[in-house]
């Protein structure tokens, strides 16, 4: 694993722990705030409501264009590659093949860590919002 991968591969770990760690946060304050409301919910828990929908839409939207993205750079580097490997007159050295099973592994994380980011940054930033805020 190359080192920008790795620092990849870890920056992926931590945002999906922070994720994991912030949703059940968010998701126990706002039924715990659903529960509290009643049926005349006020305008402050009606906005969270509404926003908690736009939301997730708004994250995951985000997420797929990144990820979609991040795969369309990718494949123009592997037809790129595929395109200098098909013009040149002499063989390739047999490290190619490792070569490309590392380009590949770098892909994955890479495509998973620009998916996450989004969901990442929402998840995160409504855990420390909803934190500060009395029910």
């Amino acid at each position: 694993m190359t080192r920008r991968t790795l620092k990849t591969a870890t920056s992926l770990g931590r945002k999906t722990m922070e994720t994991a760690m912030a949703a059940p946060q968010v998701v126990a304050h706002r039924v715990g705030r659903m529960a509290t409301t009643g049926p005349n919910p006020s305008r402050r828990d009606q906005k969270e409501f509404a926003g908690m929908v736009a939301e997730k839409q708004q994250a995951f939207v985000q997420s797929w264009m990144a990820m979609a993205a991040e795969s369309l750079r990718l494949q123009q580097q592997v037809w790129s590659s595929l395109w200098t490997v098909g013009l040149t007159p002499w063989p390739r050295k047999p490290a190619a093949s490792l070569t490309a099973a590392r380009r590949m592994q770098s892909a994955a994380v890479s495509i998973a860590e620009k998916g996450l980011a989004p969901v990442h940054r929402k998840a995160v930033s409504n855990a420390k919002r909803l934190s500060k805020v009395k029910r």
